[in-house]
């Protein structure tokens, strides 16, 4: 008889624990599967039959893809009853399903069925995706992660937005978006990436190299000026800034000899700049014209800015400087006469001082 109420009472507890595992509707995931063209149907199915060493290597975070504290966070309030977003899955062709966002909440219930807080024979409320578009279930899969996952820092977003550039073919823009980094940082990694690959083709080891660095080196169109501009980075270090002066100069060159004279003019000056000072130029430094050096720092980063500021290209037009409101022309406008009537005023007054000079009998 104690047998059999003691039996009853563990029937009776289980149901009680299964009466707390309740499922709520996912409208962002929902949005996200319609926005992807990803038909899904909402399913009731045994967790068993989810492979969750299949959902663990296809884990989207690619550095510690699984965080246990959070995996006991969610176990616990589980178990006080806390509604959870239903689990997306998509089934594989062995019959088993896989996480594609939720593994941490299957992970929390598996712990749960170990323990005996929930029977074995539970079954789960599920997003079951029903497509076999690839491409569209992996962007999926790998973008929702990084959309809400915490942990998640800025190396993986960038891991998985070079992944899906390369292996699906994204644009850079989408890859952005849906990734959650900045184009140009995706970008200087894209092109850091091109230029070690070329540069390895060569021979060349650019290790010291920073990615600001290799970006600038990817955006050299011949092979043979990048190997040379590779074999400057890696013995010599140069600072980013000349690096990118050089690389615009020999891509605005016509010719292959014009490239080379660009070339040999950097090398020079890098020379120049390691040659060790005798000790008589030491004690007499340099005085410095702080102004004339920010204005011209001014002067060149708008003119770099003009010439290959839209990726590396010549902008065409203000629209495609995102200058299309009336507000943003005028600022354009009056910003651009301001400078125009104070240069024209300063270059009159040094032509004046110039022509005076050569007045002066000698």
């Amino acid at each position: 008889m104690a047998k059999k109420q003691k039996s009853e009472n563990a029937i009776a507890s289980t149901q009680v624990n299964v009466s707390t595992l309740s499922w709520m509707a996912d409208l962002t995931n929902e949005a996200d599967l319609k926005g992807y063209g990803l038909p899904y149907s909402v399913q009731t199915i045994e967790f068993s039959s989810i492979d969750l060493a299949e959902s663990r290597q296809n884990s989207a975070r690619p550095i510690n893809p699984v965080r246990q504290d959070k995996v006991e966070e969610f176990a616990m309030a589980y178990k006080h009853g806390h509604r959870f977003p239903r689990i997306v899955v998509q089934k594989l062709p062995s019959g088993l399903y896989r996480t594609l966002d939720g593994l941490r909440r299957s992970l929390a219930i598996e712990l749960l069925i170990i323990e005996g807080f929930f029977p074995k024979s539970l079954r789960i409320e599920v997003y079951v995706i029903e497509s076999s578009d690839e491409m569209a279930v992996d962007v999926f899969f790998r973008t929702r992660n990084l959309a809400h996952g915490d942990g998640i820092d800025a190396k993986q977003r960038l891991a998985q937005a070079i992944y899906c550039i390369q292996h699906w073919g994204l644009s850079v823009s989408d890859a952005s978006q849906k990734c959650n980094v900045s184009m140009s940082s995706l970008r200087n990694h894209i092109n850091a990436e091109d230029a070690r690959k070329r540069l390895d083709t060569f021979g060349i080891n650019v290790d010291n190299a920073g990615v600001t660095s290799l970006a600038a080196l990817g955006k050299v169109r011949e092979d043979n000026v990048l190997a040379k501009l590779g074999h400057l980075v890696s013995t010599c270090s140069p600072k980013v800034e000349h690096l990118e002066e050089m690389v615009d100069a020999t891509n605005r060159a016509r010719s292959h000899e014009a490239r080379l004279k660009v070339i040999k003019r950097f090398e020079r000056e890098l020379k120049e700049r390691e040659k060790p000072q005798a000790a008589s130029d030491k004690k007499l430094k340099p005085l410095r014209r702080p102004w004339r050096d920010e204005f011209i720092r001014v002067l060149r980063a708008v003119d770099r800015f003009l010439e290959t500021g839209k990726h590396g290209e010549t902008f065409g037009s203000l629209a495609e400087m995102q200058i299309t409101i009336e507000a943003d022309y005028q600022i354009v406008v009056g910003s651009w006469k301001s400078i125009e009537f104070r240069m024209k005023t300063l270059l009159w007054l040094a032509d004046e001082a110039k022509s005076k000079a050569e007045r002066i009998p000698s």
